[in-house]
């Protein structure tokens, strides 16, 4: 029995020693790894059960192997296809000299143009309805197709036009439009609390038809908005200063030369007298000195809302 049992552990012990020629064992382990892994075999030669276990790993560090072989083959196939795809597209635009990119930015110049004169247009429309242009520029495409679809079917000059543009932007900011106005404001990190509070008080009172009181609140925040957002808030306040900072403003926001003249015109213009206010229009120095000529209109009040979010918007020339 000992004979036999010498002559099989010797078998096993010939059988491991060559384990790594045409087994699963990786061939490109270093002569230390395999060393270690066939004393750890011949080690565990008394023990059938460890024997397999040892085996079995081999298998899985093969296999293992194996896979990471092949994922690097294709990965490096990848790469090499990929950058003989760009080498191509190079010696493409080498060929055409770049004659594809200048039709293309031609083309964009031309797009850009026909969409410039077209926001011009309703933009233009809307002033001179004397409603805040910019809100064609803000809103849904809803607004948007019920302002063009007017546009479309009245003259310029026809009163008709501006009764029709009144139901668009009355019908447009119904109770579902200004509660969500609410929301956008109150969601505006950088915006003070209290300012968020007299914007919103402002908004309920327009919702119950105190126009008096929407515009009287709204027209008070305005010199303020414009002067934290221009990084002078702590100087003298005056009309003319405001306006100036106004259209510096629009200048850094890319706001166009039409919705800058309705804010200097309209909003901040230089008014002297009651004969200066202009009806529908929410003019800060007539409505701080009082110079009503008769109750508010509900498109100034309006339009004096229009004109708040839009300040809200703007980006601070400070940050």
């Amino acid at each position: 029995m000992d004979e036999e049992k010498k002559e099989e552990n010797a078998e096993i012990s010939d059988a491991s020693s060559h384990y790594k020629v045409g087994s699963l064992m990786p061939t490109n382990l270093s002569p230390t790894m395999v060393a270690a892994l066939n004393n750890a075999i011949l080690a565990s030669t008394s023990n059938p059960i460890m024997w397999a276990v040892e085996r079995q790993k081999q298998q899985w560090i093969s296999v293992l192997e194996k896979t990471l072989q092949m994922t690097t083959a294709v990965l490096n196939d990848h790469l090499t296809r990929s950058f003989a795809a760009l080498q191509s597209t190079f010696l493409l635009f080498e060929k055409y000299h770049y004659s594809i990119f200048d039709n293309l930015s031609q083309t964009l110049k031309l797009l850009v143009t026909k969409i410039d004169k077209a926001d011009r247009f309703y933009q233009q429309a809307l002033f001179d309805a004397r409603w805040f242009p910019h809100v064609i520029r803000t809103e849904s495409t809803e607004l948007f197709e019920d302002v063009a679809e007017v546009l479309c079917t009245t003259r310029s000059d026809s009163k008709n036009r501006t009764k029709r543009l009144d139901s668009v932007f009355f019908s447009f900011y119904n109770q579902r439009a200004l509660n969500d106005l609410k929301r956008k404001w109150r969601s505006i990190e950088d915006l003070p609390f209290y300012i968020k509070k007299i914007a919103t008080q402002a908004v309920n009172a327009y919702q119950r038809k105190e126009y008096a009181l929407t515009l009287s609140a709204f027209c008070t925040l305005w010199e303020g908005i414009i002067a934290k957002k221009s990084g002078k808030e702590d100087d003298y306040k005056i009309s003319r200063k405001t306006r100036d900072a106004l259209v510096e403003l629009n200048d850094e926001n890319e706001i166009g030369e039409i919705v800058t003249r309705f804010c200097t015109e309209c909003i901040f213009p230089d008014c002297h007298s009651i004969q200066d206010v202009k009806e529908d229009l929410p003019l800060r120095h007539a409505i701080v000195h009082s110079w009503y000529t008769k109750y508010p209109t509900r498109k100034t009040a309006l339009n004096a809302m229009l004109f708040t979010d839009f300040l809200f918007e703007l980006d601070s020339k400070v940050t």
